[in-house]
């Protein structure tokens, strides 16, 4: 297993996984997100979901070897929802500095892809 994707798999599992446990719980950072992007928070509890999901595809794609299509596929649905989150801050004409984690874990995730593909 590479250290890249080791590092990448980390990351993004911890990044995706905190954020979507933060949506599923309703904590008010989230409550509030959801009122400012107009997202209601079931939607934004699946997301969570989704987030959650993909964060445990991916550390058992990067931990057990034979799952390596696990960790590729998990990856690229969270590499789908993270470009969502970005386009969604964006229309809301929001800074680069509020979506600016979100663009940062969608690299990560691509980065672990790439990583996963080559190993």
């Amino acid at each position: 297993m590479s250290v890249v994707a080791w590092i990448a798999g980390i990351v993004v599992a911890v990044g995706f996984g905190l954020a979507g446990l933060a949506k599923l719980s309703k904590q008010p950072a989230m409550q509030d997100a959801s009122t400012h992007l107009g997202v209601p928070m079931d939607r934004m509890q699946m997301v969570g979901g989704a987030e959650v999901a993909g964060a445990v595809g991916v550390l058992l794609g990067v931990a057990v070897g034979s799952l390596k299509w696990l960790g590729v596929a998990a990856a690229v649905g969270l590499i789908i929802v993270g470009a969502g989150a970005v386009l969604v801050h964006q229309r809301r004409g929001d800074e680069f500095k509020d979506y600016a984690p979100a663009v940062l874990l969608t690299d990560a995730a691509l980065l672990l892809v790439v990583a996963l593909l080559l190993r």
